[in-house]
């Protein structure tokens, strides 16, 4: 299956939008660990620009937008 990675904020300094392969019955939550952003990066995800349950799988051409929180006080 083939998905859209997009990041957004300061996701996109760790990689760029892509289009990758992924296995069917893929979770979101493995897609985002397989990728080894930072773990100090506080990200949320968004799958066809709709927050995810905990183990949404991912269908042939959804999107899934990686968006960087930002933190401040």
């Amino acid at each position: 299956m083939k998905i859209t990675i997009i990041p957004v904020g300061s996701v996109k300094t760790f990689m760029n939008e892509t289009i990758v392969n992924v296995p069917a019955g893929i979770s979101y939550e493995d897609i985002l660990k397989s990728l080894k952003l930072p773990k100090s990066l506080r990200t949320i995800a968004l799958v066809n620009n709709k927050r995810p349950n905990a183990k949404q799988v991912i269908h042939d051409g959804d999107e899934l937008k990686i968006v960087s929180l930002i933190m401040g006080g």
